[in-house]
């Protein structure tokens, strides 16, 4: 299986290769969190769904690449989104990235699910 860096590329979306970049140098010195965003969805889920932005990031990029899950740019329009609200520019770039590849109707319900969502205790 292709690392997550040559999915991007091969993808052609140079502006997730920048998301990956910036955030593994955002993730350094992180200890708390232990998604690293390769083959760890489970890892990944649990944080994002207890706020982590970081692991929300990584599980964006996950959906968005369908490395280790089913690709669902729903799902990964969602987690960017949440990631970025805080204003971190990768997730911005990576939820702009995806985005071009939804439907209006699919980024309809991704903004949906984003602002209903509610991290979990």
């Amino acid at each position: 299986m292709l690392g997550l860096k040559a999915r991007f590329l091969l993808a052609g979306a140079a502006a997730m290769v920048m998301l990956l970049a910036g955030g593994q140098q955002m993730r350094a010195g992180e200890a708390e969190t232990t998604c690293t965003g390769i083959g760890e969805i489970a890892a990944c889920r649990a944080l994002a769904e207890r706020g982590d932005a970081d692991a929300q990031f990584y599980l964006g990029v996950l959906y968005a690449t369908a490395e280790g899950t089913a690709p669902d740019l729903v799902e990964a329009y969602k987690w960017l989104w949440l990631a970025a609200r805080g204003g971190d520019q990768y997730a911005l770039a990576g939820r702009d990235t995806v985005a071009q590849k939804l439907t209006e109707e699919q980024r309809a319900e991704a903004l949906r699910l984003a602002r209903d969502w509610k991290p979990r205790p």
